[in-house]
């Protein structure tokens, strides 16, 4: 259902593209990215990935296009050259303070011209009744630090997408 939030993110910029998904879970976004947007190189960072994500993306490792990084999400993104990235899918620790670390060295790690991409852009996850911190940290960066939202993917039961980009 999320697939035409990638359509966009890649007419944006032509190969190659260079993504990172911090927050990996059981995969699924990241097989959707690596379909339909068709990176040239994907990392997978995530505090802990299970048999069946190395499984499933045995063979894209092996090529070389997706790297497996298990680790703190800042940790594992400080890694990485400021300006390295054309978007990053933020999808990991949804408290308040989790995405705005995440969001704070995210937005060092992009592009000039890059997408930040929030996942479950929503107040709180009312089936788990637990607060998130998303939707304060992505209105923030558009209030405070220049950037705007480009894209608002509505998903079932409000669990949004948002992305957004720095103002030109």
């Amino acid at each position: 259902p999320s697939c035409y939030l990638y359509g966009p993110a890649r007419a944006l910029r032509l190969t190659p593209l260079t993504v990172a998904e911090v927050g990996v879970d059981t995969g699924r976004s990241s097989a959707k990215i690596l379909k339909i947007v068709e990176p040239t190189r994907l990392h997978l960072i995530d505090i802990r990935f299970g048999a069946p994500v190395h499984k499933i993306f045995a063979e894209e490792v092996r090529r070389g296009v997706v790297q497996i990084h298990e680790a703190d999400s800042v940790a594992a993104l400080t890694t990485f050259a400021d300006h390295q990235f054309d978007w990053i899918f933020i999808d990991g620790d949804h408290t308040y303070h989790g995405v705005k670390r995440d969001a704070d060295i995210a937005t060092k790690k992009l592009r000039p011209d890059g997408l930040l991409v929030f996942d479950d852009y929503i107040f709180s996850d009312h089936q788990a009744n637990e607060p998130y911190g998303v939707v304060q940290v992505v209105n923030e960066l558009c209030v405070n630090d220049g950037w705007e939202m480009i894209y608002l993917a509505l998903q079932r039961e409000m669990f949004c997408k948002a992305v957004i980009r720095r103002r030109a």
